[in-house]
C-alpha cells in the first residue's frame, strides 16, 4: 500500500532547539542517589516514575528568523509517589534556573542516553537536588530556559529558520518544554506562545490572543488549553506563517472547533475532505470525539511521515492522502484518549488498531465511489508464529502485521473482517474507547476487554499470536 509507506517509519522531529544556552548558575551534584527512577523498561532512561505531574504551565518565545530562539519558563504542578531529595527532568536543552515551590536549587546535566534516534542526539535530561519531600507531597517545579538555535542540530523544516514544527515520539515534547517524560502518566496543560505577529501557532483551540510591540518587533501571544489528559509525547507544535483554515465541524452530532493549516505552496484540500468524514465514521462506531479541538498541519517535510498529535495531527506533504488522514485521527480514539501503559505495546494497541481503521475507512470509500474493495491491498496476515514486539518499532511491516492482526482478532470474534459485519469486534472498540478514555491501559486489560466482548474463549488465538 503506497500510502503506508512513510506511516510513523521515521521518528525524527523537525525541531528548531540546538545545544542549549550556557548553564547560568549550574552546580554539579551526584546522580547516583536516584534510585528506581525507570518508568519503562523499553526506554529505561525516559521520566521519573518518583513523581507524577498533574498539570503543565508552559510559557515559551519562540522567535523564528535567521536567528531563532526559544526561550520561556514551564511550571510543574506534581505530586511525590515517594520521599525524595532528587528528581529527574527530561529536556533536550540546557536550563538556567530550577525552582522547587519558589525556591532555586540545585541542578545539572546528566548523560545523553543513547537511542535508535540517533538523529536527534539521544534522550537528555538533568538531575535536581538540594531539596526534601515526603512522600504523597504536591509541589510546583519550574524550569527556566533559553535555547539559541544550533545550525548543526535543525533539522530539514527549520533549516531556512521561517517554522517552528514538533512532532514525533518518544521525544518530541523534551524539544520544547522540560517534562517528566513517561507514557503511563497524563497530565492536563496550559499554553502560553509569543511569536512574531506574523507567524500562526496551531496546538488545540486558542483560548485567547493579544497583541504587543517587543522593542521594533510587532508580536503576538496565543494562549491554548489541553483540558482532556493527555502523555507529553502527544503534544505538537507548529509556529510560522502558515495558511490557516478554521471553523466548526459537526462530528457525530456535536460542533467541534478546528484548525487546518499548511505551509505555503501546499494545498489543505485533502485534509478539510477527510478529516470531518473520518472524524465523524469513527465516532459513529466507537463513541463521541474525545477531544475538544481537531484539524491538522501540512508541512514539506519533517521527517516523522505523519503524527497524531493533539488538537490535529501533523503531516508531511509526502502523507496528505485520505489514507493517513484516516489512520492518524482513527488515533484520537486509540492512542491519544486509549493510550498504551507501556511502549513495548505501543504497536499493538495503537498502531494495530489505527492500521485497521485506517483500511475500514478506506475500504468505504471505494465502496461510496463504486471502486472494487479489492484493488485495495489488504493488511498483511500475521503467521502464527509472530509476536508482538517486545520493544516499539516502527518498520512498516510491523505496521502492517499489527493492523493484520487486529484483523484476525475481528475475524475470530465475528467469522468476518469486514467491520459492518462485526458487531462483537466493534462492540469492544468501543467499550475500550469509552471506558478507557483518557488513560492508559496494559496489554492484560486489552486482553481482558476483548475477552469480555468475544462470546467465546480466546485464550487459544491470544497465546498463537503472542499477545
Amino acid at each position: 500500500m503506497p500510502e503506508l509507506t512513510c506511516s510513523h517509519v521515521s521518528r525524527r522531529n523537525a525541531l528548531l532547539g540546538g545545544a542549549g544556552a550556557a548553564a547560568l548558575g549550574c552546580v554539579a551534584t551526584s546522580t547516583t542517589s536516584a534510585l528506581a527512577d525507570t518508568t519503562d523498561p523499553s526506554y529505561p532512561r525516559f521520566g521519573d516514575s518518583r513523581y507524577r505531574v498533574l498539570h503543565y504551565q508552559i510559557g515559551d518565545t519562540i522567535l523564528t528568523g535567521s536567528s531563532p530562539r526559544l526561550f520561556g519558563s514551564t511550571t510543574m504542578t506534581c505530586v511525590a509517589a515517594r520521599s525524595m531529595t532528587n528528581l529527574f527532568v527530561d529536556f533536550q536543552h540546557t536550563p538556567n534556573v530550577v525552582s522547587i515551590n519558589g525556591k532555586a536549587v540545585r541542578f545539572s546535566r546528566t548523560s545523553s542516553v543513547a537511542t535508535t534516534y540517533g538523529d536527534q542526539g539521544g534522550h537528555r535530561r538533568f538531575t535536581v537536588s538540594g531539596f526534601s519531600l515526603p512522600a504523597g507531597a504536591r509541589f510546583t517545579l519550574k524550569v527556566g530556559y533559553n535555547v539559541s538555535a544550533d545550525a548543526n542540530r535543525t533539522a530539514s523544516l527549520l533549516s531556512a529558520g521561517a517554522h517552528f514544527v514538533v512532532a514525533g515520539e518518544p521525544i518530541a515534547a523534551t524539544h520544547w518544554f522540560p517534562c517528566n517524560d513517561r507514557l503511563d502518566v497524563k497530565s492536563t496543560y496550559g499554553v502560553s506562545i509569543s511569536t512574531q505577529r506574523a507567524n500562526r501557532v496551531m496546538l488545540a483551540r486558542p483560548t485567547s490572543q493579544t497583541f504587543y510591540t517587543s522593542g521594533r518587533t510587532a508580536m503576538t501571544n496565543i494562549r491554548f488549553a489541553v483540558a482532556e489528559p493527555s502523555a507529553t509525547y502527544q503534544l505538537g507544535l507548529a509556529v510560522g506563517p502558515f495558511s490557516v483554515t478554521s471553523g466548526t465541524w459537526s462530528i457525530g452530532g456535536r460542533d467541534v472547533p478546528y484548525g487546518v493549516a499548511a505551509q505555503p505552496g501546499l494545498t489543505k484540500s485533502t485534509l478539510l475532505d477527510h478529516t470531518p468524514r473520518a472524524l465523524s465514521y469513527f465516532a459513529a462506531r466507537y463513541g463521541s470525539f474525545p477531544f475538544s479541538h481537531a484539524g491538522g498541519v501540512l508541512v514539506e517535510d519533517i521527517g516523522v511521515g505523519a503524527q497524531e498529535t493533539v488538537g490535529g495531527p501533523t503531516y508531511d506533504a509526502s502523507c496528505n492522502t485520505a489514507a493517513f488522514v484516516a489512520h492518524e485521527n482513527a488515533h484520537m480514539w486509540f492512542g491519544n484518549s486509549v493510550t498504551a501503559a507501556s511502549w513495548a505495546d505501543v504497536v499493538l494497541i495503537q498502531e494495530g488498531l489505527a492500521q485497521l481503521l485506517e483500511w475500514d475507512y478506506v475500504q468505504m470509500l471505494r465502496a461510496t465511489s463504486g471502486t472494487s474493495a479489492a484493488m485495495w491491498a489488504p493488511l498483511l496476515t500475521p503467521p502464527t508464529t509472530w509476536r508482538v514486539p517486545t520493544h516499539m518499532k516502527v518498520a512498516k511491516l510491523t505496521y502492517q502485521y499489527a493492523g493484520g492482526l487486529m484483523r484476525e482478532l475481528r475475524r475470530e470474534m465475528d467469522g468476518s473482517i469486514e467491520q459492518a459485519r462485526a458487531p462483537r469486534f466493534t462492540a469492544f472498540l468501543r467499550t475500550l474507547a469509552t471506558g478507557h478514555a483518557h488513560s492508559s491501559i496494559t496489554r492484560a486489560q486489552f486482553k481482558a476487554e476483548a475477552q469480555k466482548a468475544a462470546g467465546k474463549d480466546l485464550s487459544g488465538f491470544l497465546r498463537r499470536y503472542g499477545i
